[in-house]
């Protein structure tokens, strides 16, 4: 059942990208330009991806569910508390936990084409993110855990990671959460070069490090560690639950993990 779950769900991805007939643009959409489409396992960095992006892209973010008001464009995360200077005639970013939902909400929005629009993807370490996400955010046991992977794997990061994988190479962007608050210089550098925007500012952002953190974490008070402790969440279990907490998710797609995620291997 899970291996078939998981193949329906990428053969609706692979159709949508081969065959998808273009809907009337809205949002700003049929603007000149890339859109940007942003996706991020929940517990992986979502919202400081976001700052970043739009701190040095100056684009406003998108992230509407289908059938909301689609004049009611949002800057910095909802609102324009952050007084970024957003210029609503740039291209917008598309922010979604999955990808599939790039597709079910284009009632708000055009899905991504895969000749003209870019995939920035973050991945955290899925063991950690999982049990930040299902144990400490929802409240499963471990167990609980477990029987929910072993049923569909760790669908929206299988499903992420598939998706880029098929995305265009030189239009797709995969950045790692542990990178981005170990190396930020390096990390942010790359980010900001690959959605075109001069790395002038790079230097002074990362200056001023903490001040951006702190800014950010007022609209995302969810946070336990501030991004401090990258393993926090996992020491809360032993290895032994660990190792079999890995094993259940390299089965969700071992070939995405080989890929992709070797570099959290026990």
């Amino acid at each position: 059942m899970k291996i078939l779950i998981r193949s329906i769900g990428l053969a609706i991805i692979a159709l949508s990208l081969t065959t998808h007939t273009p809907l009337s643009a809205v949002n700003g959409d049929s603007q000149a330009g890339q859109r940007i489409f942003f996706s991020s396992p929940p517990r992986s960095g979502t919202h400081w991806m976001m700052y970043i992006m739009q701190y040095f892209s100056k684009r406003l973010i998108s992230s509407k569910r289908a059938g909301e008001d689609a004049s009611a464009d949002k800057c910095c995360i909802g609102r324009d508390h952050y007084s970024f200077g957003c210029d609503p005639s740039k291209p917008l970013i598309h922010v979604r936990h999955e990808v599939n939902q790039f597709f079910r909400d284009s009632f708000a929005f055009e899905p991504p084409k895969r000749n003209v629009d870019q995939f920035v993807l973050i991945v955290r370490n899925p063991v950690e993110s999982a049990i930040r996400s299902y144990m400490h955010g929802r409240g499963l046991s471990y167990e609980e855990l477990l029987c929910k992977f072993q049923k569909q794997g760790y669908r929206v990061l299988v499903n992420n990671l598939n998706f880029y994988d098929r995305w265009p190479s030189e239009r797709r962007l995969l950045v790692y959460y542990e990178d981005l608050m170990e190396f930020p210089l390096e990390t942010i550098t790359r980010i900001v070069t690959f959605l075109g925007e001069s790395t002038d500012l790079v230097a002074d952002f990362i200056e001023h490090l903490d001040g951006h953190k702190t800014t950010c974490l007022t609209q995302y008070k969810q946070s336990m560690t501030q991004g401090k402790d990258l393993t926090y969440h996992s020491r809360q279990l032993s290895e032994q639950q660990l190792q079999r907490l890995e094993e259940i998710i390299k089965e969700s797609d071992i070939k995405v993990w080989k890929k992709y995620l070797g570099r959290y291997e026990r």
